[in-house]
């Protein structure tokens, strides 16, 4: 099989000697074309070793039924900013764009309101599905506390409405046991609670 070049400096020869050896692909492996023994046959440890495009690859690129190139002029500088960060998937990530924007409303976030919502949501997300969903499961999360606020609230209320000789026992763990003991005793479990309390205090047991 021929070789496919890449846009990829070799990770290896940068760490050792710090030359820039083009990265060709062949058989499913990753081989550098000045030292044919750093070779990866697992990209993603390839891509772990943050390997640098220094290399322009020019794509041959057969044209696609239902899609029409389009001109859009920017600055040179936000060109070779775009094919530094993306490489041959420039186009691929323009067009994910401008589908977007045909959808309806759509909204882009700067590099700050990212950092900003990434440090108030204490993850970072990866694309708008991501973030819609974390906020989702937040807002969630946040109807749960109000209510059980609301369900505390009610119960402050009742407690503060009963009488003075009446209190209210929160059993935690031991509260499956109560029902158990309870229920061994043909007693209701409000009525087992009373009288355990009730005999407990007569005894002087605490």
């Amino acid at each position: 099989m021929p070789l496919v070049k890449s846009e990829y400096a070799c990770p290896a020869c940068k760490a050792t000697t710090g030359q820039s050896s083009q990265i060709v692909a062949n058989a499913g492996q990753l081989i550098c074309s000045a030292n044919p023994a750093h070779t990866w046959n697992d990209t993603q440890a390839f891509l772990a070793l943050r390997p640098t495009m220094e290399f322009k690859v020019k794509m041959v690129t057969t044209p696609q039924e239902g899609y029409e190139p389009i001109t859009v002029r920017i600055p040179i500088k936000l060109k070779a900013e775009f094919e530094q960060r993306y490489g041959n998937t420039l186009s691929q990530k323009v067009s994910e764009l401008l589908n977007q924007l045909a959808e309806g409303e759509t909204t882009v976030l700067s590099q700050v309101d990212v950092q900003k919502i990434t440090e108030r949501l204490g993850k970072k997300f990866d694309g708008g599905s991501e973030l819609a969903g974390m906020i989702y499961a937040m807002s969630c999360e946040l109807s749960d506390a109000r209510q059980e606020a609301a369900n505390a609230r009610q119960e402050v209320q009742a407690y503060e409405g009963m009488g003075k000789t009446k209190v209210v026992i929160d059993l935690g763990d031991e509260y499956q046991r109560a029902v158990d003991n309870a229920r061994n005793n043909s007693l209701p479990l409000k009525h087992y609670i009373q009288s355990s309390v009730q005999n407990a205090l007569s005894q002087s047991w605490f």
